[in-house]
């Protein structure tokens, strides 16, 4: 690893230091921490910096996007907002999420958050080609981001002796 690791830690428990899923997340932070100290640690709690919600403004600035038109007016200034949102991903060398497991699936607002920074011209390297300004990254950038999804702590059941006598 050359240069200075940037590291994003998303959180997207709403029990904050009672969240099991992010205490093992902050233990894998400072065991990469560990290894590099020059890491540069960015911490996004979902639910302390709420990604905007994805309104008809945003789906203007979208549309504008995929058919390479400008964005004006609420567009544009929803489109800064999502652009803000994936520079701080893209800023980042490597990446955790720490997610609780809800209904079978991850909490609605680390969904929000993924649909808000992937959109077209921003983070897919094949929609880098639309016909769309994006941010100024390297593939080299995108490749070097390392997921690793937290799941929360399973606790086994209690051991249970059958019966005698049935």
């Amino acid at each position: 690893m050359t240069g200075t690791p940037h590291l994003l830690q998303v959180v997207a428990s709403p029990r904050g230091e009672r969240s099991e899923s992010r205490r093992v997340s902050d233990v894998v932070v400072r065991r990469f921490v560990e290894l590099h100290p020059a890491t540069v640690v960015d911490v996004l709690d979902l639910w302390d910096d709420l990604t905007p919600v994805f309104d008809p403004s945003f789906v203007d600035a979208k549309m504008a996007v995929i058919f390479g038109q400008d964005r004006q007016g609420q567009a544009a200034e929803a489109w800064s907002h999502i652009e803000a949102a994936a520079r701080r991903l893209l800023a980042a060398d490597h990446l955790i999420i720490a997610t609780p497991v809800w209904n079978g699936g991850v909490p609605w607002i680390l969904k929000r958050w993924i649909d808000t920074v992937t959109q077209p011209g921003l983070l897919c390297p094949s929609e880098r080609r639309a016909r769309s300004r994006h941010l100024a990254t390297s593939s080299s950038t995108l490749n070097g981001l390392c997921q690793v999804v937290v799941p929360p702590v399973v606790r086994p059941r209690t051991h249970r002796r059958p019966r005698r006598g049935r």
